[in-house]
């Protein structure tokens, strides 16, 4: 089997099923993430996305997404592909901030 062929069926390196890039979520930063896997009540449950990177070892290896709630604290969070992490575009005004009201479409960029 060519390398080519070996990575088009690996995982994430978990020992998970390969899930082809289109069904997994794609992240940019300031989009919010939600992780249906948490609970309603969980502060973790919902946040911005700041970077992805691979961990490499026995210990959870493959993506991993770090995560912020905007006010300093960060996780991580593994994209799993399910129907559990979900994605949400950011607004115009920055990690997933409404533009303040006294801006104008001017003044925020991206909106000219």
């Amino acid at each position: 089997m060519s390398s080519r062929e070996l990575s088009q069926t690996a995982g994430d390196g978990d020992g998970s099923p390969p899930v082809p890039p289109a069904d997994r979520p794609a992240a940019r930063f300031g989009d919010i993430i939600e992780n249906g896997w948490a609970s309603l009540t969980n502060p973790t449950r919902q946040g911005f996305f700041v970077r992805e990177f691979h961990r490499s070892g026995k210990m959870n290896p493959g993506r991993t997404w770090e995560v912020t709630d905007g006010n300093g604290l960060f996780w991580e969070l593994k994209p799993t592909g399910d129907h559990k992490i979900t994605v949400k575009p950011a607004l115009s005004g920055g990690m997933g901030r409404a533009p303040c009201p006294s801006q104008t479409a001017d003044d925020v960029p991206g909106t000219n």
